[in-house]
């Protein structure tokens, strides 16, 4: 069912993919499989969150956190990741660093590089609404050393960006030219 409520989401048929999600989530829990739960779960939050209803995306979420037992380290690290990302919208900053850290120990547990580069760059950004450069500083460093080292094209340029942008934000021009 999830396979094919993804197709129908991709293919922009938004409600039959609301449906069949549904349909795969009373199918997962009659059969105890909390694994398939917390993926639907977490699948049903991506669509309320890429729709821009952050109350029902968070309300998905936090239910797939339920299930959190049943699914492996780095998909825990993806959704806390998620939460993080809606906080952030939401400019809950204080909310969001705590789901980031969660995040950021998940990833590590579970060695997943590309989620430890997305939540040393969402860090990064929140130390800089804080103005605490250092600190800011050091994460999007950190974000772009893992990127460059996993040649991860599409990190090293979100690394990248987010330095410039970090050294335009604190009139280190000189430094931000190089980005």
């Amino acid at each position: 069912f999830n396979s094919q409520a993804i197709n129908y989401q991709m293919k922009g048929n938004v409600d039959l993919a609301f449906e069949t999600f549904l349909r795969s989530l009373d199918y997962a829990k009659k059969m105890g499989d909390n694994a398939t739960v917390f993926n639907t779960l977490l699948n049903i939050g991506i669509m309320y969150d890429n729709n821009s209803n952050y109350d029902k995306c968070l309300q998905y979420y936090n239910e797939a956190l339920k299930y959190s037992d049943y699914t492996d380290k780095s998909s825990l690290a993806l959704l806390q990741s998620y939460i993080a990302e809606v906080y952030l919208t939401l400019k809950n900053n204080e909310k969001a660093e705590e789901y980031l850290k969660q995040a950021l120990e998940n990833s590590k547990f579970s060695n997943d590089t590309n989620s430890l580069i997305w939540a040393y760059s969402s860090l990064g950004r929140i130390e800089l609404d804080k103005k605490n450069f250092a600190k800011a500083e050091n994460y999007f460093k950190e974000s772009l050393t893992l990127a460059k080292q996993s040649d991860f094209k599409l990190e090293i340029i979100h690394s990248l960006t987010d330095l410039g942008k970090f050294y335009s934000t604190t009139n280190s021009l000189n430094k931000a030219e190089s980005y």
